[in-house]
């Protein structure tokens, strides 16, 4: 009888570690995404303003990071209202994070580029935080995929710095 209740112990334990890491990976997806469309919709905004087209490339590339994460929160069922509308976010550290980067692109050529390295910057970080957690291969790579550009953008927008 000890033993029974040994098992099911185990068993609700081991089942709510499961349950705390898919949710933390379900805020994880959903920050990410988020993520990818603040730098989607402040480049796309510094592109229009300063015509670089620097910003005019990584925006395409962006736009589809957003479905790559998209297509991990359709396939985990995860629960989330994808904001279309430029410039808006649900995590309120994301919003505040848009509107200070936003406004300081838009105060010259330099500062949109700076802004882009900051954003560079931070998914790096964040895709490295995310890629140490435990994941199916498929997740992974797609992860995976998302650090390499994302270092190929910072390298570009370091570039542009550069010639300033």
């Amino acid at each position: 009888m000890n033993n029974v209740i040994k098992i099911i112990l185990v068993l609700v334990f081991f089942g709510f570690q499961i349950s705390s890491a898919q949710e933390n990976n379900t805020i994880d997806y959903r920050y990410l995404w988020e993520e990818e469309k603040l730098a989607h919709d402040i480049y796309e905004t510094l592109g229009e303003k300063w015509d670089l087209r620097v910003f005019h490339n990584i925006k395409q590339s962006e736009r589809q990071h957003m479905e790559m994460v998209e297509l991990i929160i359709r396939e985990k069922n995860i629960s989330f209202e994808l904001f279309s509308e430029r410039g808006k976010f649900h995590n309120k550290e994301l919003q505040q994070l848009y509107d200070k980067l936003l406004a300081q692109g838009l105060k010259s050529p330099k500062n949109a580029l700076e802004a882009g390295k900051i954003i560079e910057e931070t998914d790096i970080k964040d895709l490295e935080i995310l890629l140490m957690k435990e994941m199916v291969p498929n997740e992974k790579q797609i992860l995976e995929s998302l650090l390499f550009a994302s270092k190929r953008h910072l390298a570009a927008f370091e570039r542009k710095i550069s010639q300033f």
